[in-house]
């Protein structure tokens, strides 16, 4: 019976550092983006691969409303504000949608996608190598390194393009 107890908080511990390090590592990705049109007013939610369901939205008491989300760079660019390269938009503002008391179902909020393909370019950068710094932005990023790479046209250099 101690063996069973011993192996069940094992695998306790196990399961929760390894949720910790998913997690960890998804604060860590930067994603710099460059959209069709103006889409920070709008709430974003993640598409499949093929673009024909919605796989996850946010809670309404989960959008900013502050409108912090996302970070303007230059040239039209934003940093870390949408829900990764399967982003899509829909037509609600978040403002209206943070008035709904629970989510709507996906189904339904698929009808009020107003682009499934918004974005003109997108770089994913999974590891720090010296964009973090908590002193320097909201998102502790050297936005002003990441403009500069945007102005000289080398953010390929140091990100990778998906699309």
């Amino acid at each position: 019976m101690k063996a069973l107890k011993l192996l069940f908080v094992i695998s306790i511990l196990v399961l929760t550092s390894n949720c910790e390090k998913i997690f960890q590592n998804d604060r860590d990705i930067i994603w710099v983006y460059k959209t069709k049109n103006d889409y920070t007013d709008k709430v974003s939610v993640q598409l499949s691969e093929d673009k024909s369901e919605i796989k996850s939205l946010p809670a309404p008491s989960d959008v900013d409303t502050t409108g912090s989300r996302p970070l303007h760079l230059v040239e039209g660019y934003y940093l870390n504000g949408s829900s990764g390269p399967n982003t899509g938009y829909l037509s609600l503002t978040k403002k209206e949608y943070s008035k709904y008391e629970v989510a709507p179902s996906r189904d339904s909020m698929y009808s009020l996608l107003i682009d499934k393909d918004p974005f003109i370019r997108f770089y994913s950068r999974d590891d720090d190598n010296g964009f973090r710094d908590v002193n320097v932005s909201p998102y502790g990023i050297d936005t002003a390194k990441i403009n500069d790479l945007i102005r000289r046209g080398t953010l390929s250099n140091h990100f990778t393009r998906l699309k």
